[in-house]
């Protein structure tokens, strides 16, 4: 190794050294545009339309014909090492201003090899910008780019390509798995939820009675007496929502069973409301976990000058109103909380409900729940909606045998989940090491060995610059100026 610590014969130039840059070709089209242009046209006669991460849509003409590199100009994960900034063109492509398109120097750089430079190269310092960075120009002619000689880079690239794409089937397998897991726990759900799980069972218990709703609402009424207020009336009814229950089961809602309620939050401008020792939860809080603390506290003050209430350890809570994928999540209470207005709380009837399986029940409902919520702009739930929620209600016995065995399963699922994910960040950080290997050398050391002619003389990184620069300097021959008769 030099002293700056790359191989003999190796050397590290600016990126716009060794590429023509062909951002001035670019041309942006909206997709309404887009849309009128190939509106009634067959297959043959569109083309890919290429922005910052790959083909978004079609087009019905195209810019480029060759062999080109297109890296990220802005909403690429630039500083995350295991995704790519970088891809492939080839062939007729339409390609937006959300991406540089990059052509390496014709008989010095090889693109497979910029393409995998650029893709394990790390943007810190020369990205800017908040949630979305971006990669200007300016900045992107500036990347040092390690730059062997010509054979050496084809070399290192058909080397990549072959290890990097072993990594990908390794990657493609393992993430298949997890999907695997997730449609395993989604089935158990399933024939939980139905009964199916414990068909057994319920023929080794056939002495179990039916819950009935009658007992549940004495139940309300009685605890709404004894904290002196009146019980809301409830509509008693079974439903035929759910088919194929068990005969022990009832079909039946969520308002029947459980005592819904919205929660509020204090106002913020009263400090004396805040930051005392009432719990209280807010919707991001509540994310398919148990919780047993709050990141923020109200006092009795902020409790007594709320519309909202303090629920007992047990009470399940449901996100109603929540970004990306907060919305339907569910959480059970191991601590006494209030709420806020974005959560629904459940509280459960003691001695006919079981917390848990209220719980995995809702977690079986997480994608139709979202599904079906309403709201105009932000999709929301609301109380009513919570309320009138088909409910499937098993003995109690039957809810507890039930929840035994879908935690039984679904610890083993956990299990091979953690594994899994600890293999996926191993094949990520083998990734980002073979990058390393490949640009110190590592890969291609015994083929400098037994190939010095292709990496010395006129073939060196050295002598490829000079080449570029002169092939430059004789495309664009300076004018010369004419002096001014005195």
């Amino acid at each position: 190794m030099s002293k700056v610590g790359l191989l003999e014969g190796w050397t590290s130039t600016p990126l716009e050294n060794v590429v023509d840059i062909l951002d001035s070709q670019r041309i942006p089209v909206n997709s309404s545009q887009r849309q009128a242009r190939i509106e009634g046209k067959s297959q043959d006669e569109l083309y890919p339309y290429y922005g910052a991460t790959g083909e978004v849509g079609k087009i019905d003409g195209y810019i480029f014909d060759e062999e080109l590199v297109a890296l990220g100009e802005d909403g690429v994960p630039f500083l995350e090492p295991s995704k790519a900034k970088a891809y492939f063109l080839k062939g007729k492509t339409w390609v937006n201003n959300h991406a540089h398109v990059l052509k390496g120097s014709e008989g010095a750089t090889y693109n497979k090899y910029l393409l995998h430079f650029l893709n394990q190269f790390d943007y810190q310092g020369y990205v800017n910008g908040g949630t979305r960075l971006k990669l200007t120009q300016a900045n992107m002619r500036k990347i040092p780019i390690i730059f062997p000689a010509l054979a050496e880079q084809k070399t290192i690239a058909d080397k990549l390509d072959t290890l990097l794409a072993q990594v990908a089937t390794t990657k493609s397998r393992l993430e298949g798995s997890l999907e695997t897991l997730k449609q395993f726990r989604q089935s158990v759900l399933a024939d939980a939820m139905s009964g199916k799980l414990t068909d057994n069972w319920r023929s080794d218990n056939p002495s179990l009675n039916s819950i009935q709703l009658e007992e549940i609402s004495t139940y309300w009424v009685k605890q709404y007496k004894a904290s002196g207020k009146r019980a809301p009336k409830l509509k008693l009814h079974e439903t035929d929502a759910l088919e194929g229950l068990p005969n022990t089961w009832l079909d039946t809602k969520i308002g029947n069973v459980f005592d819904v309620h919205v929660g509020a939050t204090p106002s913020r401008s009263v400090s004396e409301y805040w930051n005392g020792n009432v719990n209280w939860v807010s919707s991001s809080e509540v994310a398919f976990c148990r919780i047993s603390s709050t990141k923020e506290s109200i006092t009795e003050s902020g409790l007594s000058n709320t519309s909202t209430n303090l629920h007992p350890k047990g009470t399940v809570m449901l996100a109603m109103i929540g970004q990306g994928k907060t919305r339907g999540q569910v959480a059970i209470l191991d601590i006494e909380a209030c709420h806020n207005q974005n959560t629904a709380a459940l509280r459960v009837p003691k001695g006919f409900v079981v917390s848990e399986f209220l719980y995995f029940f809702l977690t079986k409902q997480y994608e139709e729940t979202r599904r079906i919520g309403g709201g105009n702009n932000q999709k929301a739930l609301n109380k009513s909606f919570v309320q009138s929620l088909p409910f499937p209600l098993p003995p109690v016995e039957e809810q507890q045998e039930i929840v035994n065995r879908v935690e039984k399963l679904f610890a083993g699922a956990d299990a091979t989940e953690q594994q899994v994910n600890q293999a996926l960040e191993r094949v990520n950080n083998l990734t980002q090491s073979i990058f390393v290997k490949a640009f110190r050398g590592e890969l291609t050391e015994q083929w400098r060995k037994d190939n010095p002619e292709l990496i010395s003389g006129e073939n060196s990184a050295e002598a490829l610059l000079e080449k570029i620069k002169a092939e430059r300097v004789a495309a664009n021959p300076k004018r010369k100026t004419r002096k001014k008769a005195g």
